[in-house]
């Protein structure tokens, strides 16, 4: 059975001055999944990969502490 990606909530803004490789801020609240495929060294050690769909890219990189994870 193929393993479904974590769902969660940021638990701040995200702008992209905090990360310019951002294409726009992300909102208090959105809800993410992780991203459970390969990152080739993109994320930095103190983020998480993530996507707007589950088990999809494209993914991006935020820090690690903005992310509250459902049960």
């Amino acid at each position: 059975m193929a393993k479904t990606a974590k769902k969660g909530q940021l638990t701040r803004q995200i702008t992209t001055k905090e990360c310019p490789h951002l294409t726009k801020n992300l909102e208090m609240g959105k809800v993410v999944y992780e991203y459970t495929f390969p990152t080739y060294g993109c994320i930095k050690p103190r983020e998480i990969a993530l996507s707007e769909k589950p088990d999809m890219g494209p993914f991006f990189g935020i820090p690690c502490d903005a992310v509250k994870w459902e049960e």
